[in-house]
């Protein structure tokens, strides 16, 4: 086996068993990483904005339901009180 072969050989079973030793270092700093922060902060932001829109399209839907009933009775109350000819 040439002589960098060998080398390297020992680098990648030393490498494994080293990091295998700074392990619950890197634990530790895991609540302060914020690599992916940015991509679950909009992904929340964009599910409250569907929320809010769910919430106003219903709130939306009860008010035209209410405006099409009052003129539903409007127009029947003066369609009965017209003279019949």
């Amino acid at each position: 086996m040439n002589g960098s072969v060998k080398n390297a050989a020992k680098g990648s079973a030393k490498g494994s068993a080293g990091k295998l030793k700074f392990l619950p270092v890197k634990l530790k700093q895991l609540p302060y990483s914020v690599s992916g922060a940015t991509a679950v902060e909009y992904g929340l932001l964009a599910g409250l904005i569907a929320l809010g829109i769910a919430g106003g399209i219903g709130a939306l839907a009860d008010l035209v339901n209410l405006i099409f009933e009052m003129l539903g009775e409007t127009t029947t109350e003066v369609t009965n009180d017209m003279p019949t000819p």
